[in-house]
């Protein structure tokens, strides 16, 4: 008999909820359109499909098998090695990001690069021109295949298997899978704005000692080693906004 903590968080509620506050996040990324909702938009479509494989793995026949199979040592020490391969492919994926963004070392952007190798999953491997081109091909066949079965059925003298439950399935699956497909497809073409205005609010630093002339144009900056920082000037056009600056603050001292 489950527990009254055990109904009232269950499965269901828990998959219904997360799903509930991702839609939230896109209509209100929508509406309002402040970058900040959006990266929280971005976070929740990241997380969700691990969320909901998490919850729902262990209760699936497969889960059943991966627990089992968990107690043979040698594919405990193969999973450990996937997670490895896994951990270090996106950390590499993340430095690319920083480097395509600013042209400089990643190590000098150490919040942005633990963030965006977390997002490494969505934005690294499913949020990709390539995949949603290829989604979006089979989600057309599959539509195209429910536009003549679903009519066709109303034809077949026993519709018990393509019922009331078949079409509105096939209207859910037509409707959920553009609305994914096509957030899905927003969401890979704002990442990289997105990410540059939070690798500016997470590593560049407000308060420096530089003293040069260009300090009074700006005062956000990347400290680069061998006096030298990666300045931030938000006046000037969208390709020059960055550039690597000599940092004299030595006479600050």
């Amino acid at each position: 008999m489950s527990s009254p903590i055990e109904k009232r968080y269950s499965p269901k509620r828990v998959s219904i909820a997360l799903v509930t506050a991702w839609v939230i996040s896109i209509v209100a990324t929508l509406l309002i359109g402040n970058p900040w909702i959006a990266l929280v938009s971005i976070f929740f479509g990241g997380a969700l499909p691990f969320a909901l494989l998490a919850i729902w793995l262990p209760r699936s026949r497969f889960g059943k098998f991966v627990q089992e199979a968990a107690s043979v040592w040698q594919l405990r020490i193969f999973g450990i090695t996937m997670l490895f391969s896994y951990s270090a492919y996106a950390n590499k994926w993340a430095g690319d990001v920083i480097n395509q963004l600013f042209r400089v070392d990643s190590s000098h952007f150490g919040v942005s690069t633990t963030f965006f190798a977390v997002l490494f999953a969505p934005f690294g491997l499913i949020y990709r021109q390539d995949v949603i081109g290829w989604l979006w091909i089979v989600f057309i066949l599959l539509g195209t295949l429910l536009t003549y079965v679903l009519p066709l059925s109303l034809l077949t003298p026993d519709r018990a298997a393509l019922g009331l439950k078949a079409w509105i399935g096939g209207l859910l699956f037509v409707f959920v899978g553009a609305f994914v497909l096509t957030t899905s497809a927003g969401l890979a073409n704002s990442f990289k704005p997105l990410a540059m205005r939070f690798a500016i609010w997470a590593d560049f630093n407000g308060s420096h000692p530089c003293t040069d002339d260009w300090t009074s144009k700006s005062n956000s900056v990347v400290f680069l080693g061998d006096q030298r920082v990666l300045v931030f000037f938000p006046e000037n056009p969208a390709n020059s906004q960055f550039s690597v600056k000599s940092c004299n603050y030595a006479k600050s001292f």
